[in-house]
């Protein structure tokens, strides 16, 4: 056996029962012994699992890695499907287990993997192949190194083979200066501190709102209170800057990082008893951080917020959503007018709306919006919610019963006069990933933050709309609709396919379509014919709903930068209250024509029952759906439309 001096050796030789029946071999390990080497006993791991873990901790790491985790392992040609799987697994169960002993480690897979394939494994663990030449006499590249830690090595070098090995050697070296891959980023932001909130709360409980109640000009009432609120929230609530390190963790504070700048400055100026005091101290407060951000965000969103709870979970373990990075040269401020742009330009394609909409005299009598039932709206608003223009959601519901009677004087004003406030009609995009491998200009969705005011009138507006739409909205539609989900939807559309099944010599065509950029390229011309016509709605709320969608612009942010705005002539805003609500109507008649049909939002479903010896014409039904489309200025999406055919029998002739 070979030995090495200063060295340590970890070997796992194959055991001569191997499934695989081959005699010899197995993995050998050699480790410096000054980087502290210890092999990693994995509980999932047998002895006939040729894979090997080893944890060293050298004297000098990167920032974000405490220790480095090596995993060492071979998979022998020629095995069967099943155990090519079973091997995976076992890959990945091992590496599940490491981590979650190690989370800050640096991560190196090495192995011969022959013809097994680990995309799926590196995708999995955010890990980087950094072999990209041959590493056999026969010009295949059969030794792979798997790592997140990439951006500190150089590109791996070739190097002669040992002795008579077909393979060949790899060296990988580490650059000579570290380019740590951490980002800072500085945040502005302005305290609600207890002071600023005393003197905001002496203004606001004194102010009488004179601007707001002189006048019945709708955009004047409505300009006069957002500005008073923002003037007032930014001379009271004073601007700080901090600075956040993209390596931070989540529980890190300004006051904690304040604090070790505070212990760092006591060693240099040799107070080290100070500093001793001080470190002992951030030390059992990092510990009570710890413990208390896990316990908050785990354990009780596991009870209350299930969903929140699973987005919780993938930040912690830093699967954070993709951020919106299209990584170009030109300057932030360039890319959000670009983007823009081409948002702006999909609703082109349609006409503004034209004409009044109203077919009968306007009702003489409105529905009354009392302060006590915005305050009731206020209490259940989401901190989410806010725009830029708005002041913090937490002022807002601190001084609800103040600022409810002149938004109740507004609000009322909106209804009597049917036009909606100028500048609530302006929409910050926040553009979207539609899928997370493709960050392109073209797969934005724009979701658009209103002013908060717009939504709580949209609220009540919702409420007086559906008095009328959800009686006639269509039984077969699951989205946007209250006590209905994708799993309504999903349990629905498969309990039929299965009791169809049932049935003798019968099988199934379910024709899957979709509508292209469904809610930018809505006609607010056909849009309110259907109001009128389908749905009866006072035209008093259709001019509600005409002033909303009319004259709108929006503005996109883009890494803290915003663009220059641009008129918005058709479509529904994504991210209003009344969007989804408008989209449902424009929808509704589409497809209702099949009994076996489903519909979430935009998608629709419908299911084609096949016999045996009567002609099947699926394509029909797509045709049939798209010209119905058309009429209503809307498109279908042939990229995702789709027609699959369900037989649990032989000889089907769809």
């Amino acid at each position: 056996m070979l030995k090495m001096n200063n060295f340590t050796q970890f070997i796992k030789l194959r055991p001569e029962t191997h499934p695989l029946g081959k005699k010899g071999g197995g993995i050998l390990f050699f480790v410096r012994n000054d980087f502290y080497p210890s092999e990693i006993l994995v509980p999932c791991l047998t002895p006939f699992d040729e894979i090997l873990w080893v944890c060293v901790r050298p004297k000098v790491l990167p920032r974000p890695f405490n220790l480095i985790v090596l995993c060492c392992f071979y998979y022998s040609p020629g095995q069967r499907a099943t155990e090519k799987i079973n091997f995976i697994e076992k890959l990945h169960g091992s590496a599940d287990y490491v981590l979650s002993k190690y989370p800050n480690a640096g991560i190196f897979l090495l192995g011969d993997v022959n013809e097994l394939k680990l995309e799926s494994t590196c995708n999995t663990f955010s890990l980087k192949q950094i072999v990209k030449v041959p590493t056999t006499k026969g010009n295949s590249t059969l030794d792979l190194i798997c790592t997140n830690m990439s951006n500190f090595y150089r590109p791996v070098t070739i190097l002669p083979p040992l002795g008579g090995s077909y393979h060949f050697s790899l060296l990988l070296s580490p650059l000579a200066t570290i380019k740590h891959s951490f980002t800072i980023t500085e945040t502005v932001f302005r305290p609600l501190i207890d002071s600023g909130l005393y003197n905001f709360g002496s203004w606001i409980t004194s102010e009488n709102w004179s601007l707001v109640y002189q006048t019945n000009d709708v955009d004047f009432k409505a300009l006069s209170l957002q500005s008073l609120l923002r003037n007032n929230y930014e001379a009271h609530f004073p601007v700080k800057k901090n600075k956040i390190c993209s390596t931070d963790k989540p529980y890190i504070t300004a006051t904690f990082k304040k604090l070790i700048r505070k212990k760092i400055n006591l060693f240099k100026q040799g107070h080290i008893s100070q500093a001793n005091d001080l470190r002992k101290f951030l030390k059992r407060k990092l510990r009570k951080a710890v413990s208390g951000y896990y316990n908050s965000k785990v354990k009780d969103l596991y009870s209350n917020k299930p969903k929140q709870w699973y987005r919780k979970i993938k930040e912690i373990c830093g699967k954070n959503p993709v951020e919106v990075n299209f990584h170009l040269p030109e300057p932030p401020s360039k890319i959000a007018n670009d983007l823009n742009l081409h948002l702006a330009s999909i609703v082109e394609s349609l006409p503004p709306f034209t004409g009044s909409g109203q077919t009968i005299p306007p009702s003489t009598s409105f529905p009354q919006i009392s302060p006590s039932d915005i305050i009731n709206k206020i209490q259940k608003l989401k901190k989410s919610s806010t725009c830029p223009l708005d002041i913090p959601i937490d002022l807002i519901k601190a001084f609800s019963d103040t600022i409810a009677g002149p938004l109740s004087d507004i609000f009322n004003q909106i209804t009597k006069s049917g036009k909606f406030p100028s500048c609530w009609k302006l929409g910050f995009i926040t553009p979207i990933p539609k899928k997370s491998s493709s960050l392109t200009i073209t797969n934005m969705r724009p979701i658009t933050l209103t002013p908060v005011f717009s939504k709580l009138y949209e609220g009540f507006l919702c409420d007086w709309l559906k008095i009328k739409i959800i009686p006639r909205i269509d039984i077969r539609q699951f989205g946007n609709l209250r006590k209905t989900s994708t799993t309504h939807y999903l349990v629905h559309l498969i309990h039929t396919i299965l009791s169809e099944l049932e049935k003798p010599n019968d099988w199934l065509n379910l024709v899957l379509v979709d509508f292209q950029k469904a809610f930018d390229l809505v006609d607010h011309t056909i849009l309110i014919r259907l109001l009128h016509d389908n749905f009866e709605i006072d035209p008093l709320l259709v001019n509600i709903v005409i002033s909303f969608l009319s004259d709108r612009s929006q503005v996109v942010k883009y890494k803290n930068t915003f663009s220059n705005p641009l008129p918005r002539y058709c479509g529904i805003p994504q991210g209003t209250l009344l969007g989804p609500l408008l989209f449902l109507v424009m929808i509704n008649e589409i497809g209702k024509e099949f009994p076996q049909r489903w519909k979430y939002v935009d998608d629709l479903s419908i299911l084609e029952v096949c016999h045996r010896n009567i002609k099947s014409d699926p394509i029909e039904i797509l045709t049939q759906c798209s010209n119905e489309s058309k009429n209503l200025n809307m498109t279908v999406n042939p990229t995702k439309s789709q027609i699959m055919t369900i037989n649990i029998r032989s000889q089907a002739k769809c």
